[in-house]
């Protein structure tokens, strides 16, 4: 009788083991899934494809966007951002006196939205943009006229002394997702003047 009892007694915590390592089991597995869905691991991929890399300023970059989801994403918006970095060179004030610094810093940036929030469906699909080049990213007459960027670049304008031109010039399309990783793709452009 009593190994009988044993007996019934590890079958049941054995049972109770093995119940508990599925449990385990299966909670990391979600735990990961929703890491790498987080993260942006896993949603798909954006690519950004134009005609060609070298422009002059006033010229339009047209070009496509591919979006290749793996499964149906909400989103707010997808974008395709041209911008420009250039370097801001100034005195420091150290210990030893007056040093030349060197900051970068963007000069010009403008966000052209492709596509509202929605629910963007799995599978791939091709989004056309174009954004003009502006003539003179420094002429106050050519910023936009309100706005966090237009007030950006007219401060960088009123700081041309120190400033050189941009350096560079780079596409950027991004899908922007809540609570999640945005999925993103950079290209640099050339812009001849520069």
């Amino acid at each position: 009788m009593p190994t009988d009892w044993l007996k019934t007694v590890g079958k049941a915590v054995r049972v109770t083991v093995e119940s508990t390592a599925e449990v385990i089991r299966e909670t990391a597995a979600s735990t990961a899934d929703a890491v790498r869905t987080t993260a942006g691991v896993g949603v798909g991929s954006i690519a950004i494809d134009v005609k060609q890399t070298d422009y002059k300023p006033g010229d339009t970059v047209a070009g496509k966007i591919t979006l290749a989801l793996e499964e149906a994403t909400d989103a707010q918006r997808l974008v395709v951002r041209l911008y420009a970095v250039g370097t801001r060179t100034h005195f420091v004030k150290n210990e030893s006196g007056k040093t030349l610094a060197q900051e970068r810093e963007t000069l010009y940036k403008f966000d052209l939205e492709v596509d509202g929030e929605k629910t963007y469906e799995e599978g791939a699909h091709m989004y056309e943009f174009s954004i003009r080049i502006p003539t003179d990213a420094e002429n106050e007459a050519e910023l936009p006229e309100a706005g966090i960027v237009g007030d950006v670049l007219k401060f960088a304008s009123s700081l041309s002394q120190g400033i050189k031109r941009p350096t560079t010039w780079t596409l950027r399309a991004f899908l922007d997702i809540p609570w999640k990783r945005n999925l993103k793709k950079e290209l640099e452009i050339q812009v001849a003047g520069d």
